[in-house]
């Protein structure tokens, strides 16, 4: 009955978002609701069980202090911080708590959880681009991201109403499965349904680190290949795939804007590299404390497409600065445990994506890389702890 519980309520948690608020017309309240399963969950397992806030889980401690202490100030200066830090600090990693106490007791049930949002997310993106009609899409967003009008440019959206957040949330699962206990031919069928899924939302950085990160783990085991024969043939193998796929995506729309772009260094790449600039259009309030209320229409500028630079923002510098090292640490205390380069590749996945992209921000992020972790970890870890 609990997995059943914890099943739904995770499930609600990752799959119910703002996008489908804004498109359905549902008030805050209703998308609240979708964390209240897990709330109760939560609050049931530790007033009912003996769950201790030991060393070995610091990282989520720190965090649930400052998350306090950000209300406390908030509740200090008028402004009602509650909904915001839940969302954000109270209730992932509460639930990371939680996860980290029952082992591998719902690892299934949550890789369940995660293999559902897989595949309705590549589902929708799949179609989306066939039909080049997004389902569930806000109408005016849709308009921004596909004002080309041109097939080669179109972004499918998915369930997140936007291609940065579903691709980053892809890249993310993707990542943690091909480090996991899963056969290799499991990974390597995920990776190409994943990829995809990534040219459909036309994302040229997280295709690129897909890539990268396939091309590191599938190295080690190419090279372990035995007798050479056999390692040459799936060399040969691997170059006509490469070569055959290369001529599909050039020749095609498929390929989008990573082979049909004009410039490498366009006008959304232009928005990364001006990230920063959003501080020089803040007071000096808003810089230290952040927006408490309301984000503020600043005059060029309404996100930075940078998710650090977006937490500062959110946050102030009083708190932004050690939120985003309490979550850094969080991050690198988990993977460090990883017998492999997946120690090194988890972190540069997740903070490199989250570096050109505003959704590190967002709550969901770190929703999706607590349950995938706890999801994925291999079965064997290092026996030291930093």
């Amino acid at each position: 009955m609990k997995k059943i519980f914890l099943f739904f309520s995770i499930l609600a948690a990752l799959l119910l978002n703002s996008n489908l608020a804004n498109v359905f017309g549902w008030e805050d309240s209703k998308l609240t609701a979708a964390l209240l399963l897990l709330t109760l969950f939560l609050a049931w397992e530790f007033i009912t069980r003996n769950i201790r806030l030991s060393k070995e889980r610091m990282p989520e401690i720190l965090l649930l202090i400052l998350g306090v202490l950000i209300y406390i100030f908030g509740y200090l200066d008028s402004v009602n911080l509650f909904r915001k830090v839940s969302f954000f600090i109270f209730v992932p990693y509460i639930t990371s708590i939680y996860l980290d106490t029952q082992g591998s007791k719902y690892k299934k049930t949550l890789q369940w959880c995660i293999f559902i949002a897989l595949a309705i997310e590549i589902g929708m993106a799949v179609y989306e681009r066939i039909t080049l009609e997004p389902l569930i899409a806000d109408e005016e967003q849709y308009r921004i991201m596909n004002k080309e009008e041109d097939e080669w440019s179109f972004r499918a959206s998915a369930l997140y109403g936007h291609p940065l957040v579903s691709a980053m949330i892809l890249c993310v699962i993707n990542v943690f499965v091909l480090y996991s206990d899963f056969s290799k031919r499991f990974k390597f069928v995920a990776l190409v349904a994943i990829l995809v899924a990534l040219f459909c939302f036309n994302e040229r950085g997280n295709i690129l680190i897909a890539l990268l990160v396939a091309i590191v783990y599938f190295y080690r085991t190419l090279i372990s290949i035995r007798p050479l024969f056999l390692r040459v043939m799936y060399i040969l193998a691997i170059v006509m795939a490469v070569q055959y796929s290369y001529n599909i995506l050039n020749e095609t729309s498929m390929g989008g804007r990573l082979f049909h772009g004009e410039e490498i260094v366009d006008d959304s790449a232009l928005y990364r590299l001006e990230a920063f600039s959003a501080f020089d259009e803040l007071d000096k309030d808003i810089l230290l404390w952040g927006f408490r209320t309301e984000r503020v229409e600043l005059e060029n500028l309404t996100y930075a497409e940078n998710g650090f630079v977006n937490i500062l923002l959110e946050y102030g510098l009083i708190f932004g600065i050690p939120l985003i090292i309490f979550l850094s640490y969080f991050v690198f205390k988990k993977v460090w445990r990883y017998k492999n380069t997946g120690t090194l590749m988890i972190p540069l996945v997740f903070f490199g994506i989250g570096m050109t992209n505003p959704h590190l921000a967002n709550p969901l992020q770190w929703m999706y890389f607590i349950v995938c972790y706890y999801a994925f970890r291999p079965s064997e870890f290092k026996k030291s702890l930093p």
